[in-house]
């Protein structure tokens, strides 16, 4: 966002924030109207490369959004301190404003965006841990 993205990039709907991202990472289900699917498309083909700086300085390190029909998922990730640092300064934005507003013409407005829980993720294979098939002591 819905972040936060959307900061949808998240597409984030203000009144669908979580008050924090827990672990760093969020997704949010959104819906769009049936007439703004390519007006969604567009907008994410011409994001401001101001915006996108935006976000990174405010810890923001991964948005993905992703549509099955009018279904819309959107993932974000983001470094937790800096971005619990920098969450409200980017909500006052003129820049994030606009998108955000924007982002919020393109919902379905009778569709209550839902977060979901993680449950579950695949720890990342770090540097020490053992390649598929070695014997662990």
């Amino acid at each position: 966002m819905t972040a936060r993205y959307s900061r949808s990039t998240p597409s984030r709907d203000e009144a669908a924030e979580p008050a924090a991202v827990p672990e760093g990472r969020l997704l949010v289900h959104y819906r769009l109207r049936p007439d703004t699917i390519q007006a969604y498309i567009r907008c994410h083909e011409q994001i401001e490369p101001e915006l996108l700086a935006l976000y990174r300085e405010a810890g923001i390190t991964e948005i993905s959004c992703f549509l099955s029909g009018l279904d819309l998922m959107v993932y974000v990730q983001v470094e937790q301190e800096r971005y619990e640092a920098a969450k409200e300064a980017l909500d006052h934005s003129p820049l994030e404003r606009s998108w955000q507003a924007r982002m919020r013409t393109l919902h379905d407005p009778q569709f209550q965006p839902q977060h979901f829980q993680e449950v579950y993720r695949l720890p990342s294979a770090g540097p020490t841990s053992p390649a598929a098939g070695e014997n662990v002591p």
